[in-house]
């Protein structure tokens, strides 16, 4: 008898152990079918017009030319002026009190539903008490698809 209980337990804790847990399957699919998108940064500073952290998205040399409104645009952005086949995306942090603020782009990854741009935020180890409004902006294939920003903090 004791033979056939400790049997019984034995089948008991092997199945708890092979219980598996229901997995949301748009979830790994979403994040199976993530692909890594080329991007190249076009121009990158710390003196912008923006005042305040914002993201902008440019479709067309005229938005972009709206957007900076300044003589040497067209110099600026020579390597980036085919818009039916690209878009730009730029990061604006806006106003900072220090110098030595750089934004660098960790990777661009696109999925069925969006494009994702993530980034971060470099700080120097010297930095010059000066207002700043660091930026980036970079070239990525055109697309109708929702851009998603994801700043990793760590």
């Amino acid at each position: 008898m004791k033979k056939y209980i400790s049997f019984i337990l034995i089948l008991f804790f092997i199945s708890a152990c092979n219980s598996t847990r229901k997995i949301n399957t748009n979830e790994v699919n979403s994040e199976k079918k993530a692909t890594e998108l080329n991007f190249s940064v076009v121009l990158t500073g710390e003196h912008s017009q923006i005042k305040e952290k914002q993201y902008y998205i440019f479709h067309s040399k005229d938005e972009l030319y709206k957007f900076f409104k300044s003589d040497n645009t067209e110099e600026l952005f020579k390597n980036a002026d085919d818009f039916k086949r690209n878009m730009l995306i730029g990061i604006f942090l806006g106003q900072q009190s220090t110098g030595g603020i750089n934004i660098k782009i960790d990777a661009v990854t696109e999925n069925e539903e969006s494009v994702v741009v993530k980034y971060h935020i470099e700080y120097s180890k010297i930095a010059m008490m000066v207002m700043t409004a660091p930026y980036a902006i970079i070239k990525i294939k055109k697309t109708d698809k929702k851009i998603i920003f994801e700043e990793n903090k760590s």
